[in-house]
């Protein structure tokens, strides 16, 4: 059971009322992809109603492709056959290339569009099974908005364990080798700052708990500067009345209102979905993979 009650999202921030919500549902083993609901979630003040599909189209404007204006019903239906389309820098095509992602899975193809490509950032919710590419599209999209003009943290990655941290770490490393300037710090165990120390790192992968404990016991990291959190196995960071959960939730309430959040599980029940829907943002962009046909 995951926790998040309306109560628990209280937040003394910007983030005051949480928006509609897309949810599509994908085929693992095909191209079929439907929206199966689009509605706004609870609100504070109890007020809660849903929108069609052609309402949403007309009234959630979010990015844009090409200049052109978009919206989140035009990202769900676009797909990308190639990474080419996606506007990532020569740097980080190379890097791919040399890692061997040629071809985008079935997830990214549908995935990364809004992952990369909305202005503003939309917030995501991705859930699908373990091998079909959330690692991947996550990689791509932190070192998309990392920014090396900034010596201050800017994306974190929000991980439940130390594997976690070593896993994700050994894939986004290499690439964030390609770019100079860019440097990953560590919240894992055996690692270290002094009192009054400023981290300048752009990227932390790291577990709530530590991550916490360097913002607010050591003030080396202003969460209100993060543009992007990513969150990894999100079901292990939701649970309900976890330290991992309420952990998420202080480093949540303290984000600025336009910070980015990812979120991935390889869970894929309602009640995740509804977990997040529950949240003060925005809007979010639900999709998942069902793992059905061969």
């Amino acid at each position: 059971m995951y926790g998040g009650h309306e109560d628990d999202w209280d937040a003394d921030n910007d983030r005051n009322c949480s928006g509609l919500t897309l949810r599509i549902e994908l085929n693992q083993f095909s191209e079929d992809r439907k929206v199966i609901t689009t509605s706004s979630s609870t609100k504070p003040n109890g007020d809660s109603r849903c929108k069609s599909y052609n309402d949403l189209k007309q009234t959630v404007p979010i990015g844009s492709v090409g200049g052109e204006s978009t919206n989140i019903s035009q990202y769900s239906t676009l797909r990308v056959k190639s990474f080419e389309p996606l506007g990532l820098p020569s740097w980080l095509s190379e890097g791919r290339e040399e890692a061997g992602w040629v071809t985008p899975t079935n997830l990214q193809q549908i995935c990364l569009p809004s992952l990369l490509l909305t202005k503003p950032p939309a917030n995501v919710l991705i859930q699908s099974p373990s091998g079909t590419g959330k690692t991947v599209a996550s990689v791509l999209t932190i070192l998309k908005n990392v920014n090396t003009n900034n010596n201050f943290p800017q994306i974190y990655c929000l991980t439940p364990n130390e594997e976690s941290i070593v896993k994700l770490n050994s894939v986004l490393k290499p690439l964030a080798k390609s770019k100079l300037n860019v440097n990953v710090k560590l919240a894992a165990q055996g690692e270290t700052i002094s009192r009054g120390h400023k981290l300048t790192e752009n990227i932390i992968i790291g577990t709530p708990r530590r991550v916490l404990h360097w913002a607010v016991r050591f003030r080396a990291i202003d969460l209100k500067k993060l543009t992007l959190v990513v969150v990894f196995q999100a079901e292990e960071m939701t649970e309900s009345k976890s330290e991992a959960e309420q952990d998420f939730q202080k480093i949540f309430k303290q984000l600025s209102k336009d910070c980015q959040l990812i979120i991935f599980s390889v869970c894929c029940d309602n009640e995740l979905t509804d977990y997040f829907e529950k949240m003060p943002i925005k809007e979010l962009v639900s999709f998942k993979m069902l793992n059905t046909g061969a």
